[in-house]
């Protein structure tokens, strides 16, 4: 296994930026499909599969699971990896905030 610290802004790569190489564009394609369906089940389990909560809540688990380490590793080098993969690791222990 790779470890996340070393090789984590790779996700970003593999969901994004294959997407028009023909023969990776199907490996993108499953990746993206799996990464939200391991995101779908972290969500609170009652939420409806089309709700506008769902929708949004998926939007904002992709921005931290994919987006934000990309930009604080990659784009602006502003945190370690290492540091980026024990901020992700805490907000994945505290899960999502139940809904008012």
């Amino acid at each position: 296994a790779l470890p996340i610290s070393e090789h984590g802004p790779v996700l970003h790569v593999w969901v994004h930026e294959t997407g028009n190489d023909i023969e990776l564009g199907g490996l993108t394609v499953h990746l993206r499909e799996t990464t939200l369906a391991i995101m779908d089940g972290l969500l609170p389990a009652d939420l409806p599969d089309e709700s506008l909560d769902r929708r949004v809540a998926r939007v904002v688990m992709w921005a931290l699971l994919v987006e934000l380490p990309y930009a604080l590793c990659v784009q602006e080098d502003l945190m370690p990896r290492g540091e980026v993969a024990g901020l992700l690791a805490l907000f994945l222990e505290r899960g999502i905030p139940d809904r008012p």
